[in-house]
């Protein structure tokens, strides 16, 4: 139902920071129809150049789904489009964050700062962000024995595995 308008466009604060990298949001809206759409039986010929143009880029300010005239949901679709290619398995530094949140939230129930970083940037470049990562650990953001002490899981940790469960089946 998108009309193409550009409202969607007009209001995302990712495209107001720079569009070098990141498409009009009723882009990623259409690439999704396709996707969704059970006569095409190619849809990751519309998955990989969402991926391709910064479909991990969006900012989540929601604008997009404010703005939108007919109601639509653009950041919804960037999400769909998302799973399907985690789900391909193509790879960046936002599916391996996602990933790994994911694999801390059913291991634990909460996020391991410490391993998040190394699970989606790697050894090399999360040692770039030493000094970034030694500020964290002066302020009590991080713990580096994390590293070695994994965290307790929570209280009612079979209830989150429930829901992270549930949510899979949902997809399918």
């Amino acid at each position: 139902e998108c009309i193409l308008c550009g409202c969607c466009a007009s209001e995302c604060n990712k495209l107001s920071a720079g569009r070098e990298d990141f498409l009009d949001p009723y882009v990623y809206t259409k690439a999704n129809r396709f996707v969704k759409d059970s006569r095409d039986d190619a849809p990751m010929a519309h998955v990989n150049p969402a991926f391709e143009n910064g479909l991990w880029k969006c900012v989540h300010c929601m604008n997009c789904i404010s703005r939108c005239p007919k109601h639509l949901k653009p950041a919804k679709d960037i999400s769909e489009l998302r799973a399907v290619a985690t789900r391909a398995g193509l790879s960046n530094k936002g599916t391996r964050h996602a990933v790994a949140f994911k694999q801390d939230l059913m291991k634990t129930g909460r996020l391991n700062e410490v391993t998040m970083s190394l699970k989606t940037d790697g050894l090399v470049d999360s040692a770039k962000q030493g000094l970034y990562a030694m500020r964290l650990w002066a302020h009590g953001k991080i713990n580096p024995l994390e590293l070695i002490v994994p965290h307790k899981p929570v209280t009612g940790i079979q209830g989150v595995r429930t829901i992270i469960k549930a949510a899979e089946e949902a997809e399918k």
